[in-house]
């Protein structure tokens, strides 16, 4: 019996992504993969996901990483109180149970770009070797992009969602090379890095409360602020 198999779910993204790595050296590696693209009824969708992904490993789980943003506000959600009540209701088997940052992990084990992942129209995050900040579409986009990166002169930016408003803001630019990942794409690639940071990941138990990363607010609370 194979007993070092790795559950992953990311709801952070776009959807739901569902996945199954193997533990080995020198860091886990994905084996399966489920998406469900559609941001519409995800709260319905992931119990049925994850019910059909551990069929193919009911007795041999040795640990779980979950997602914990930033992100889509509802995303996070979803997938923390999914969570959360497995570990209350005594769903999860006996294994270790992780969070991590999706942009982080993708950002750290990719070094060569500046990732994006926008959450309203004109503020989003950005990601560089591991660290998340805060950023807006606006005209100061571009130089504050080569100041996390360093100033790094031919900058690679890669989107994970596609973010209109900030694309006129730096795809003229001549010292930036700018890449929208499709939906598939960007969920693959959250899941290999999700698994290959398992080892370092922050642990949960079922006395601790799973740190949620927002990092900002969401639009209706901004909007509250302004009134």
């Amino acid at each position: 019996m194979n007993d070092h198999k790795i559950l992953i779910i990311d709801t952070t993204l776009s959807g739901i992504s569902i996945g199954i790595a193997t533990k080995e050296l020198p860091y886990p590696k994905l084996i399966y993969e489920s998406l469900y693209l559609e941001t519409q009824d995800s709260a319905r969708v992931l119990p049925m996901m994850y019910q059909q992904v551990r069929h193919l490993c009911p007795d041999d789980l040795y640990g779980i990483i979950l997602a914990n943003g930033p992100g889509s506000f509802t995303g996070i959600k979803v997938g923390y109180s999914f969570v959360l009540g497995l570990l209350r209701g005594g769903g999860l088997p006996h294994c270790e149970m992780r969070v991590a940052s999706s942009l982080a992990s993708i950002s750290y084990w990719d070094e060569t770009s500046v990732f994006l992942l926008p959450s309203t129209k004109f503020k989003g995050y950005v990601g560089f070797r591991g660290k998340i900040e805060i950023i807006e579409a606006n005209q100061t986009m571009a130089s504050k992009l080569h100041k996390v990166n360093g100033g790094i002169a031919n900058l690679s930016v890669t989107m994970l969602r596609p973010w209109p408003q900030a694309i006129p803001y730096l795809d003229e630019k001549q010292d930036i090379s700018l890449t929208t990942l499709e939906t598939d794409q960007a969920s693959s690639l959250s899941l290999r890095c999700l698994a290959k940071i398992f080892d370092t990941a922050q642990i949960v138990t079922t006395d601790d409360p799973i740190t949620v990363n927002y990092m900002r607010k969401s639009t209706a609370e901004e909007r509250l602020e302004e009134k």
